[in-house]
């Protein structure tokens, strides 16, 4: 069995995955909870004699050990697809087995949780690579890449991250037939020097385009529902939910998925903190982290009944989708089971930021890239077949 594809709403997105993961406005995210003050140790009370009719101690009923208190592990969420892997574990308890609770911060991207990261304030976090976490990474911001958070993939029936939608009334014109035709049109995508651009100029490549053929603007993928209704928007990149909304409003039409124009880019990550990359509780995180991924892909992969229940109960108790029926609709973006990232695409995502003046120089990553918590992870759970 293929396991849910390789590579990678934000997130997207972007930040899925993924992306978008990670790719909407600027605004601050919310204080990370800080860490419980550690309980003081009470005075020994006096002991009194026991009483006549007290039980000997050898008659007493053995009193029941307590449950280990649980370490609390600071997760920067982004509230998409792309933290499955973390909302199915809270719910089917698999951090709770390895001794953790989840405390969850909402951020509204990933560039948001480096500076938390970098000093310890946040253990885990992610989302889509950008120009900004490499410019940091080279600056001495000491944060680890240690797993895969989303990525697409071309196994049929195919999981995107980013989806490219042209308005209908266009297609049904004759306005837009093909790629080219998309020259001078209002388009929007969610943020500028995410990974996702990857993928979008390898599209425009496809009409002899690039992005400043577009009359391009910044635009979050929820404002895109009613910009492509009132026709102020003509083509856009999207992610899920948001693609298959328009779908079902009827005012759009798929072009292409992000995997038949780029079917390689390692879109978002998953981040640890450097005290974080550490520690045994690391490996302990990712093997909960694992096992959630893992019923996902059985969910959406395999198909597998009880584990989409699971998978879509998670989803919507933290995730803007309510709708059950929306996840039968949507083409979810791919998340590893075994945690594997490409590699090498982060190198060509250097070189696109590093042209487009987005990245001021190149980063040794093989610095900041952790592996040891997968490798341990699969090793405990075996590899996902």
């Amino acid at each position: 069995m293929t396991e849910l594809p390789r590579r990678g709403l934000a997130a997207a997105l972007l930040a899925l995955l993924a992306l978008a993961v990670a790719c909407s406005g600027s605004s601050a995210p919310a204080a990370p909870a800080k860490p419980a003050a550690a309980p003081t140790t009470a005075a020994s009370a006096p002991t009194s004699p026991p009483a006549a009719s007290a039980p000997t101690a050898a008659g007493a009923a053995s009193a029941p050990a307590k449950p280990a208190a649980l370490q609390k592990v600071r997760y920067g969420e982004l509230n998409l697809f792309s933290d499955a892997g973390v909302y199915i574990g809270m719910e089917q308890g698999y951090f709770a087995e390895q001794g953790i609770e989840v405390d969850l911060t909402a951020f509204d991207s990933a560039a948001n949780m480096v500076a938390p990261l970098a000093t310890n304030q946040l253990e885990v976090g992610g989302g889509a690579t950008s120009a900004g976490l490499f410019n940091a990474l080279r600056s001495g911001v000491n944060v680890r890449i240690v797993a895969d958070k989303g990525h697409s993939d071309p196994t049929p029936p195919g999981f995107p991250v980013s989806i490219y939608l042209v308005r209908k009334d266009l297609v049904d014109s004759g306005r837009y037939k093909t790629i080219a035709d998309l020259k001078g049109m209002r388009s929007s995508k969610p943020a500028q020097g995410i990974s996702p651009e990857l993928d979008l100029a390898a599209l425009l490549r496809e009409g002899g385009l690039k992005e400043s053929d577009l009359d391009m603007t910044l635009m979050g993928f929820p404002d895109q529902v009613p910009a492509f209704a009132n026709g102020n928007l003509d083509f856009a990149w999207s992610v899920e939910p948001f693609a298959t909304i328009l779908l079902n409003q009827g005012n759009v039409v798929v072009i292409r998925r992000d995997y038949e124009v780029n079917p390689t880019n390692q879109v978002a990550v998953l981040l640890y903190s450097p005290d974080f990359s550490r520690s045994d509780l690391g490996t302990k995180f990712m093997v909960a982290y694992l096992k959630g991924i893992r019923v996902y892909n059985d969910a959406f992969l395999k198909r597998d009944p009880a584990a989409r229940d699971k998978a879509i109960d998670a989803l919507i108790k933290h995730t803007p989708v309510k709708n059950p029926a929306l996840y039968d609709q949507m083409a979810l973006s791919a998340l590893d089971s075994d945690g594997k990232m490409d590699l090498h695409s982060f190198d060509e995502q250097q070189d696109f930021f590093l042209a487009s003046g987005a990245q001021q120089a190149r980063v040794d990553l093989s610095q900041f890239i952790d592996l040891q918590h997968i490798e341990r992870a699969v090793a405990q759970l075996g590899p996902y077949r």
